[in-house]
């Protein structure tokens, strides 16, 4: 099967339809008309609870008489001037942008994440198809347990090139794709590095980072293989 990409997700979905084609795994079945990343970037965020769309419609149809001749409510109707096409490079499954200020959202309203999402276009939150995935919960907590070494680990080691007068080239995002081994305990086995970032300190990083942060819940007996140990892509991306 094609990898997917584990993407977090609001604890209550927008509906219970499963998309068709879709290449992110969630939390629950979604599907949308428009698929769209919030432009704030930071630690996820549950969306605050609203409205539903025609109930909002039914009040406003009961405050003048006018109201009653007004369009049928669209959420969407009037956001298609803020959506913007960003076009991004190489996917991965743990997106960090600390190095760049965090913008403020406005009274919680918007969704955060940190996930790097590929060719999706930018709107006011982030809304994707995407399916349930069975482990999905596993996989989150591995991400928490991460996200606390990983900046840490990439500050400390872009602080020490700064200041040996080493530079990154900024013209493209720099991944590094590994291979995780962890046995029935949740126990770290191995790291392997299956593609480097061209910069070894950000590699390194990343696999300090799982060193640091392991050991890990145990897995579920449906991850685990015939040879008794779990095998997890995780890719670590800092953007350009």
């Amino acid at each position: 099967m094609p990898a997917q990409q584990v993407v977090e997700q609001n604890e209550k979905p927008l509906n219970d339809e499963t998309p068709e084609n879709t290449k992110y795994l969630g939390q629950h079945n979604q599907k949308v008309l428009k698929e769209t990343v919030a432009a704030h970037k930071g630690e996820f965020k549950n969306l605050k609870q609203k409205q539903k769309p025609g109930e909002k419609a039914n009040q406003k149809q009961a405050s003048t008489s006018q109201d009653k001749q007004k369009k049928a409510f669209n959420p969407l109707s009037d956001l298609n001037d803020q959506f913007k096409s960003k076009q991004l490079s190489e996917i991965g499954k743990n997106y960090e942008d600390r190095e760049k200020p965090q913008a403020v959202t406005q009274g919680g309203d918007t969704s955060q994440t940190q996930d790097y999402l590929k060719n999706v276009d930018q709107g006011i939150e982030t809304l994707l198809n995407t399916k349930e995935f069975k482990y999905y919960t596993y996989f989150n907590r591995i991400r928490r347990q991460l996200s606390q070494h990983w900046e840490p680990k990439v500050r400390d080691k872009l602080s020490k090139m700064f200041r040996q007068g080493r530079t990154i080239a900024s013209d493209v995002d720099k991944v590094t794709k590994l291979l995780i081994t962890l046995n029935t305990m949740g126990q770290l086995v191995k790291v392997q590095v299956l593609s480097d970032s061209g910069v070894n300190d950000l590699d390194d990083a990343a696999i300090e980072a799982f060193r640091s942060a392991a050991p890990f819940p145990n897995p579920p007996r449906g991850i685990v293989d015939a040879d008794g140990t779990v095998k997890i892509r995780w890719d670590f991306v800092l953007e350009s």
